[in-house]
């Protein structure tokens, strides 16, 4: 079975990175992944070992932490 790298150019016009958007927001890059692992990124998916979020995605609030 061959090995087949994501091709960047055929889905940057519809998805960023968790890198673009960890710059964008003013957040960790694992924080991002985080969003995402809790499905907190609507329309946010794991392709192989990235994970694709909408070009539209919006940063999700912080949950209010307990004291």
């Amino acid at each position: 079975m061959a090995y087949h790298k994501i091709d960047w150019e055929l889905i940057s016009y519809r998805f960023k990175r968790v890198k673009d958007c960890a710059e964008e927001w003013g957040i960790s890059k694992r924080r991002v992944q985080i969003y995402c692992e809790e499905d907190r990124i609507e329309g946010a998916f794991k392709c192989g070992q990235y994970w694709l979020i909408p070009k539209d995605a919006k940063k999700p609030p912080e949950k209010e932490r307990k004291r």
